[in-house]
């Protein structure tokens, strides 16, 4: 039987994950924004796009895809119509993002063991950082703003009270999201 030692116990110093890669790539994006020194775009005089995702998905969550309304089909009472609007959506977004979508992984894959590498080495300049995440950056971005679009088409196809359901049904999704991560950074 194994003896639990002080040294067995011991949690290391820093521990890669997957927050901590997802933290590390806001970083570059933040940097790489910042460097370029560009303005953010507002539309029709409101706050940029950024500010508006972030105060919009406080208690609700980054957008998913449209297959979170298709799941609550019968909860939404979506008509025929609207059905197969809502398939034939997701079926496009499917054919052009899904091999994206592998590409983002693998390049999170690669960024990842590279950020693990340069942790062990102690070194990691944060040009190095930013050549190593700009493909995934850019995938990441790209089907962001994809999914954005797609599913703000779903959200046209649905009544005004479909919405509401499908808002509400966001925040409930998110909240146990959200707990459950809560509860498994304690354990």
């Amino acid at each position: 039987m194994r003896q639990h030692t002080p040294e067995h116990n011991k949690r290391p110093f820093f521990h890669f994950g997957p927050g901590l890669l997802i933290a590390l790539i806001a970083a570059v994006v933040i940097v790489a924004i910042s460097m370029k020194n560009q303005p953010q775009p507002s539309i029709q005089n409101g706050p940029p796009i950024v500010e508006r995702h972030a105060s919009q998905q406080t208690k609700i969550g980054p957008i998913p895809d449209v297959s979170f309304i298709l799941i609550r089909s019968d909860k939404l009472q979506l008509s025929q119509s609207q059905l197969a609007s809502i398939r034939k959506l997701k079926s496009v977004w499917e054919k052009l993002y899904t091999q994206k979508i592998k590409e983002a992984n693998k390049s999170a894959e690669h960024v990842g063991e590279y950020l693990s590498g340069a942790e062990q080495n102690r070194s990691a300049p944060v040009p190095q950082i930013q050549d190593q995440a700009a493909p995934l950056v850019a995938l990441s971005a790209e089907i962001s703003a994809a999914r954005h679009r797609y599913w703000a088409k779903a959200m046209q196809m649905l009544t005004s009270e479909q919405r509401r359901i499908v808002t509400k049904e966001r925040e409930t999704d998110y909240a146990v999201r959200q707990k459950a991560l809560q509860d498994a950074v304690r354990k």
